[in-house]
């Protein structure tokens, strides 16, 4: 009796994964900041993102050297629409006065965000 118990609930949480929402993690890796071979956002992000797009449900967008931008009327600004849909915010990167969340409005967006229930995460100096 016990093995079906256990049989009909790891079916039930089976069927529940399989028809789970997929999930969207915006990751951003910032700019290059040091030699080569030392504190590489970008080659670290994109070996994170090889491990995560193996899981199901799961969907990555890396954003490489710093905060998506965009180029309107010949000018570069941010390009907030990525986080559309998002889940997860993952930023990996210097930190301090040159922390790419800092700049601009930057953090009312990542406060927003956080205010929907989006997970916001950081990696390396960007935890300042």
């Amino acid at each position: 009796m016990k093995l079906r118990s256990v049989f009909v609930a790891a079916l039930a949480l089976g069927a529940t994964l399989l028809h789970a929402a997929d999930k969207k993690i915006v990751m951003i890796a910032g700019p290059v900041s040091h030699p080569p071979l030392m504190h590489e956002f970008k080659a670290g992000s994109m070996l994170l993102q090889k491990r995560l797009d193996v899981i199901p449900g799961l969907k990555t967008v890396l954003i490489t050297n710093g905060w998506p931008t965009k180029m309107v009327e010949g000018k570069r600004v941010d390009d907030n629409s990525v986080f559309e849909g998002a889940d997860a915010v993952f930023i990996y990167s210097d930190g301090g006065a040159n922390h790419i969340a800092v700049q601009k409005d930057r953090l009312a967006v990542l406060g927003a965000l956080a205010q929907k229930g989006v997970g916001i995460g950081m990696a390396h100096y960007a935890v300042e």
